[in-house]
C-alpha cells in the first residue's frame, strides 16, 4: 500500500510540470497591401487583436511585442524582410520562442484576404496554416477564428469566450480596428499624447474591446505616491502639479492616529499616556478623522484647477487624575480652491487658499458646559493658504517640488499646576520640499521629503527628514518604505525624533482607479505638553479615481 502511495505522488510530482509547461509564441505584425491609407496600420491592429485571444490561454506564453520591435530594430530588418519565414524564425530564436506566427492582410476591397502562418522556432518548418476572406467590421470573429485554429493546431483546448466570438460572429464599426492600429504605431513611436487619443477613441468605440484597455494600461504613467498628508486646512498635493495634470481626477483621502488612542496609554482610558514629571497627569492627543474630497481637472494647455472640501476632529485631552481635566477640541470644516499654472515644460507654480471653521459647531449653537468651554478669544474662522513651485527635466525622471503654507488658526497649551488652558498659540508655519528620481521606465522612485514646522509667536522648530524607495511589480501594484528622523528645538530644549513609513499601492487600471495605503510610526513632539515626545501611528487612505470627464489635449 505504502509503495503504490509513493509511486502515485511520483508520478504527480513528474506530470504536474509537464501539464503546466507553457509554450512562449511571439506574434509578429502582419504585412498589408492596401491602396486605403486608413489601413496603413492595420498589420499592427490584427495582430493584436490575435495576441490577445492567445494570450487567454494558460499553456501560452505570449512574448510581448516590445522585445521584437527592439531586436528588429537592432537586426535592422526591414518589413520586407520580416516576409520571409527564416527572417521570422531568426528573430523568434532572439526571442527564445517556441513558435512564431506571422502573415499578410491583402485589401481586396469590400473584403480582407488575410493569411496567416506559424513556425516552429526550432526546425524553422511552417507548423501551421489558415486564411479567410472576411470583412474588416468582423474583427473580433477574425481575431477569434486564427487563435482558435492555432490553439487547436496546438492541442491546447480553447477558451469559452474565443469560441463564443467565433459562433457570434459580431459585425462592429470598423474604425475601432483602425484607430487601435493608430493608437499602436504611434505606441510603438513614442509619441503617448497621439496614442492615448487614437486608443480613447477606439475606446468610444468599442467599449469591451480588451485590446484596447491592454494598450491603455501600458500608458498608464508610473508617479511616486510616497505622500505625507498635511494638515486638514492644506491643500491635499503641492497646488503646483495642477499645471502638469494631464486628465481630471477625484480623489478621496482619510486618515487620522486612531490607532494610537488604542495602542498606548497607561491611564485605564484608552489612549492617555503619562507626562514625565507631572505623576498624576495624563494626556491624549486625537487626529481621529481627517476627511479630504477633491476633484482636479486642466484647462487648455497650462491651467490646471482644484476644489476640495475639508473636515476634521482634532482632540486634545489632558486629565488630572481624578479631580480636574481639561478638553481641547477643533473640527476643521470648510473648502480649499487650488490653482496650478506650468509655464514651460520645465517649471510650474500654484496656490491653494482655504477657508474653515476652527470651533467645534455644537459649541456655536450654545450648548456649553464646564468640560467644553466656549472662548471669546479663539477666532470661530481661519484662513489658510500654500504656495507651491516645481521643476523637473526634460525626461521627467528628477522633479523637485516646494511649497509653504501658514493658516491664522490656532492651537492650545496646558498650564499643568492648574490644568487649565494657559495659552492660545498660532499654528506653525509649514514648509515641504520633495526631490523624486525615478528610472527610465518610471518603476522604480527615489524620494526624499522633508518638511518643517516652525512657530512664529514662540521658539519652535520641527524639522524631518524621510527617505523613501518605491517600485512598481506590476502597473497595477506598487509599494514603499522609508526611515525617519526627526529633529525639535522648543525653547532651549533639543529632541531627537525617529521613525518609519511603509505603504501599498493597488491599482484598478480598467476603472482608472488608485487606492494608496499608508501606515506611519513616530516619535513627535506634543501639541499641548511642551517638551514631550509622544508615540504616534497615523494611518492613511487615499483614492483616486482618474480621467473621468476630460482630458488634457
Amino acid at each position: 500500500m505504502k509503495k503504490s502511495l509513493v509511486l502515485i505522488v511520483l508520478f504527480i510530482v513528474l506530470i504536474i510540470p509537464c501539464y503546466t509547461q507553457q509554450i512562449a509564441v511571439s506574434v509578429s505584425d502582419f504585412k498589408v497591401e492596401s491602396d486605403d491609407p486608413s489601413h496603413k496600420y492595420l498589420g499592427k491592429g490584427l495582430s493584436r487583436l490575435v495576441a490577445s485571444e492567445l494570450r487567454k490561454s494558460a499553456r501560452i506564453k505570449l512574448l510581448e511585442r516590445e522585445q521584437m520591435m527592439s531586436i528588429l530594430e537592432e537586426q535592422e530588418f526591414s518589413l520586407s524582410d520580416m516576409v520571409k519565414t527564416e527572417s521570422q524564425v531568426k528573430v523568434g530564436m532572439l526571442m527564445s520562442a517556441d513558435r512564431i506566427v506571422f502573415g499578410e492582410i491583402i485589401d481586396m476591397g469590400n473584403v480582407l484576404l488575410i493569411s496567416l502562418r506559424m513556425a516552429d522556432v526550432e526546425t524553422g518548418e511552417i507548423v501551421w496554416q489558415e486564411e479567410i476572406t472576411e470583412r474588416l467590421r468582423t474583427y473580433n470573429y477574425i481575431a477569434a477564428y486564427f487563435a482558435k485554429s492555432i490553439l487547436t493546431e496546438m492541442e491546447l483546448g480553447v477558451e469559452t469566450s474565443i469560441a463564443k466570438k467565433v459562433e457570434a460572429k459580431e459585425e462592429k464599426d470598423e474604425q475601432a480596428v483602425i484607430r487601435l492600429s493608430e493608437g499602436i504605431d504611434a505606441y510603438d513611436r513614442g509619441d503617448e499624447t497621439e496614442a492615448k487619443k487614437a486608443l480613447k477613441i477606439a475606446k468610444r468605440i468599442d467599449p469591451k474591446n480588451e485590446t484596447v484597455d491592454y494598450y491603455l494600461a501600458k500608458l498608464v504613467t508610473n508617479t511616486a505616491k510616497f505622500k505625507v498628508i498635511t494638515e486638514p486646512y492644506y491643500s491635499y498635493q503641492n497646488p503646483a502639479y495642477l499645471g502638469l495634470l494631464k486628465a481630471d481626477r477625484f480623489h478621496l483621502a482619510n486618515g487620522g492616529n486612531w490607532i494610537s488612542t488604542i495602542l498606548y496609554g497607561d491611564y485605564p482610558d484608552v489612549g492617555y499616556a503619562p507626562i514625565p514629571g507631572y505623576p498624576n497627569l495624563f494626556v491624549r492627543e486625537q487626529d481621529y478623522v481627517g476627511l479630504n474630497l477633491g476633484y482636479y481637472f486642466p484647462i487648455g494647455s497650462n491651467l490646471g484647477i482644484g476644489a476640495e472640501v475639508i473636515w476634521a476632529q482634532l482632540t486634545d485631552d489632558v486629565i488630572d487624575e481624578p479631580v480636574k481635566s481639561v478638553h481641547s477640541m477643533r473640527k476643521p470644516l470648510g473648502a480649499i480652491v487650488n490653482l496650478g499654472y506650468r509655464f514651460s515644460h520645465s517649471a510650474a507654480v500654484g496656490l491653494g487658499v482655504s477657508v474653515y471653521s476652527q470651533r467645534d459647531p455644537i459649541f456655536e449653537w450654545g450648548e456649553q458646559n464646564e468640560n467644553y468651554p466656549f472662548r471669546e478669544d479663539v477666532d470661530p474662522v481661519a484662513v489658510a493658504a500654500n504656495a507651491g513651485f516645481l521643476w523637473q527635466n526634460s525626461a521627467e525622471s528628477v522633479v523637485f517640488d516646494t511649497r509653504v503654507g501658514y493658516t491664522t488658526g490656532s492651537m492650545d497649551v496646558v498650564d499643568f499646576n492648574t490644568v487649565t488652558i494657559k495659552e492660545v498659540i498660532g499654528c506653525p508655519l509649514f514648509w515641504e520640499n520633495t526631490l523624486t528620481l525615478s528610472n527610465k521606465d518610471k518603476n522604480t522612485f527615489f524620494v526624499v521629503k522633508q518638511l518643517n514646522d516652525v512657530g512664529l509667536d514662540r521658539s519652535y522648530y520641527y524639522g524631518r527628514l524621510l527617505p523613501a524607495v518605491e517600485h512598481y511589480f506590476a502597473n497595477w501594484f506598487s509599494s514603499r518604505i522609508g526611515p525617519e528622523g526627526a529633529l525639535v528645538i522648543l525653547n532651549e530644549s533639543l529632541d531627537l525624533g525617529y521613525g518609519v513609513l511603509g505603504g501599498v499601492t493597488f491599482r484598478v487600471l480598467k476603472w482608472k482607479l488608485d487606492i494608496d495605503l499608508n501606515v506611519t510610526y513616530r516619535k513627535k513632539p506634543s501639541r499641548v505638553v511642551e517638551g514631550m515626545m509622544r508615540d504616534d501611528v497615523y494611518v492613511s487612505f487615499i483614492l483616486n479615481l482618474n480621467d473621468v470627464f476630460l482630458s488634457r489635449e
